[in-house]
């Protein structure tokens, strides 16, 4: 979401990558596509999750786990990551302020699983 607010509150480098899917989402996708792989998703998901979501993670039931589906997952090549990670940054068919109901947006450092 390319809200001015939002965007201050990520770090650089995918504050960059927000920026760039909204200018031109092609160029993103296949700078994604050429560099993402497992180990490197894992390592995003150790360094930039909440510390919380961390310990999560790395449960000895969940960890092994996560990380053959990851394993899994990218065996294909990245692409379909990248294009779900587009997908994910697209602007919404809507705009925050004109939902008239109670939501929640979570997200961040601040997001908690479990």
């Amino acid at each position: 979401m390319p809200y001015p607010a939002t965007i201050k509150q990520l770090p650089e480098q995918v504050a960059e990558m927000v920026e760039l899917a909204g200018s031109d989402a092609a160029i993103l996708e296949a700078q994604i596509a050429q560099f993402a792989i497992a180990d490197w998703l894992w390592q995003m998901i150790e360094t930039k999750s909440a510390e919380q979501d961390c310990a999560y993670y790395a449960r000895g039931d969940l960890a092994p786990h996560y990380r053959a589906a990851l394993e899994a997952g990218f065996s294909p090549g990245a692409a379909g990551y990248a294009r779900d990670t587009i997908l994910a940054m697209a602007p919404w068919p809507f705009r925050l302020e004109d939902v008239r109901c109670p939501l929640q947006i979570g997200g961040g450092k601040s997001a908690q699983l479990g």
